[in-house]
């Protein structure tokens, strides 16, 4: 545990893109950077920097990874933060790793990490339902039908992720296709999924 009077809750942070950081990390050059970058893509480092000094450099989650720490994270409170720590983990203060207060605000920072891209789904006439990203990107599908939907779910069992992005795939009418295999905008969607499906609201009411 870190000592010192600092809260006992989250330790806050920001995130940065790596190319933008004014300050790097101790013992990390910018060969360093590029050699990373090389490896897993241009835009695929984070650097969380927390408010109490400590930090560290993350790759980008892919949709392994994701789809690993949505499934741990009904069984382990830290279930994200652990699986993003221990395959994204490039370099930083080890205290990190393990004290409580850094996994939940790497928790609190995961939206961000796996690059979540929020959408809205609206009605495209009677059978159909148009997904606009906030980043302009759009595109519409026709509403599933029950075997769609029940081969999504037993998808998502192993893998949370392929509940939106098999509904999305299949019932495809047109838009930008970028969205079927981008994981920002299908993790975007797994939110709104009862929209997506056309999923029919209601109420209990005790008699």
């Amino acid at each position: 545990m870190i000592s010192g009077k600092e809260p006992t809750d989250c330790i806050r942070a920001r995130l940065f893109f790596c190319d933008k950081l004014k300050k790097r990390m101790n013992k990390i050059d910018e060969k360093q950077i590029q050699e990373w970058k090389g490896k897993y893509g241009a835009d695929s480092l984070k650097q969380l920097v927390f408010y109490d000094g400590k930090q560290c450099i993350l790759r980008k989650p892919d949709a392994k990874v994701i789809n690993l720490a949505l499934k741990k994270s009904f069984s382990n409170g830290f279930g994200i933060a652990n699986v993003i720590v221990s395959n994204c983990w490039l370099a930083g203060d080890e205290v990190v790793k393990k004290d409580h207060r850094y996994l939940m605000e790497i928790q609190n920072q995961s939206d961000d990490l796996f690059g979540r891209v929020l959408v809205d789904v609206t009605d495209e006439g009677e059978d159909k339902k148009r997904l606009a990203w906030e980043d302009g990107k759009q595109c519409v599908i026709s509403i599933p039908d029950r075997e769609c939907v029940n081969n999504a779910i037993r998808k998502a069992r192993s893998m949370p992720l392929a509940m939106p992005s098999y509904v999305i795939k299949q019932c495809w009418v047109e838009g930008d296709e970028g969205v079927k295999t981008s994981i920002g905008h299908i993790y975007g969607a797994m939110d709104a999924i009862d929209d997506l499906i056309d999923t029919k609201k209601s109420e209990i009411k005790n008699l």
